[in-house]
């Protein structure tokens, strides 16, 4: 998980989680087999009925990192990812 700090542990949703502070933004990781994973990409992982390939990122359509419904969650690839984040950046200083 990197550079990741802790932020808050807790349990719900069946699974032990903990939100991590990436310097940017907050996530949700749960414990799962073997390690740890972002509950976005579990999310999104069983909404399209696939694993998703490590090199496909999970964007958060509202920009709020911690909302993890599906209907939130686009898969892209990283030049499209960064791309929607400039996008974002943009209209939101304009």
């Amino acid at each position: 998980m990197g550079n990741n700090v802790l932020v808050r542990a807790g349990q719900g949703g069946g699974f032990n989680w903990r939100l991590y502070h990436n310097g940017l933004c907050i996530y949700k990781v749960a414990a799962v087999a073997g390690g740890q994973q972002y509950v976005h990409r579990q999310v999104l992982s069983k909404k399209l009925g696939r694993a998703l390939w490590p090199w496909e990122q999970v964007h958060h359509k509202n920009g709020n990192t911690l909302d993890n419904r599906p209907d939130n969650l686009v898969c892209l690839s990283r030049a499209s990812h960064a791309q929607a984040h400039r996008h974002r950046l943009c209209k939101e200083s304009a």
